[in-house]
């Protein structure tokens, strides 16, 4: 049974919660609180540890929810973000790997999120991580980003400026970085395509996704192919080698 604070500036938003929450997901909780500004959010944290804590991303003022979790280490609960808006910021959520629920929130998706933190409990210090890679995410453009990756034996974070490529094989997509590891992870190719276009990758070929820094040449014999710097060939498709060479050409 968890202790939940439910944190929002909207106080018809953070009611419609606490409903959905007494009335699907009893049997995990034994008490909610509700927080609906960053002064009183902070005392409450101040002054009690929770197990669960749903996170709205902007709260009154223009304060943000992780500005309100930055500060306070002693606390190391299960973090949900509800948010309205599918911005920026949801790619550095996903990225981080840090559980989610876009408004109006799903019944549905909110008991899968507490029998994924029944999961989790038994593996509670990957949270930190977890968050340290979200918030190295939120930081400006030009800061260092961090990548989650969940295979079947670890958790790996990652600097995305370490990933050489990526490579689609059937449901799995290989991670290949700059050190020579391999890392396979159970989620599409197209998943990550999302995630880290904005990051100087770019989808050559249907099952390759290539860093832009790692390119070495384009080779136009045999189809055309990219020779990357560690070596290792990549087909581009017809469709996608204009777009390349422009890409190429402004770099």
């Amino acid at each position: 049974m968890y202790n939940v604070l439910v944190i929002d500036d909207v106080k018809e938003l953070s009611d419609a919660l606490v409903s959905l929450l007494n009335s699907f997901c009893g049997k995990y909780i034994s008490s909610i609180e509700v927080s609906n500004t960053y002064n009183d959010a902070s005392k409450l944290l101040d002054e009690k540890e929770y197990d669960v804590i749903f996170l709205d991303i902007e709260l009154d003022n223009g304060k943000s929810g992780f500005d309100l979790l930055k500060d306070k280490t002693k606390q190391n609960p299960h973090l949900v973000i509800t948010t309205s808006h599918a911005n920026y910021a949801l790619n550095a959520i996903k990225s981080s790997a840090i559980d989610f629920l876009l408004k109006p929130i799903d019944p549905t998706e909110l008991i899968f999120a507490f029998e994924k933190i029944e999961e989790q409990e038994r593996s509670k210090s990957i949270f930190n991580l977890k968050l340290k890679a979200l918030q190295e995410n939120l930081l400006p453009s030009n800061a260092r980003k961090k990548l989650v990756l969940k295979s079947h034996e670890s958790v790996n974070i990652v600097n995305v400026n370490e990933i050489v490529r990526c490579q689609a094989e059937v449901n799995y997509t290989v991670f290949y970085l700059v050190s020579s590891e391999r890392i396979v992870v159970s989620k599409s190719l197209k998943e990550y395509d999302e995630l880290l276009s904005e990051s100087g990758f770019f989808r050559v070929h249907k099952s390759h996704l290539v860093n832009l820094e790692y390119i070495k040449s384009f080779q136009k014999r045999e189809g055309g192919y990219l020779l990357m710097k560690d070596g290792e060939s990549i087909p581009v498709s017809v469709r996608k080698r204009e777009t390349l060479f422009t890409i190429i050409e402004n770099m």
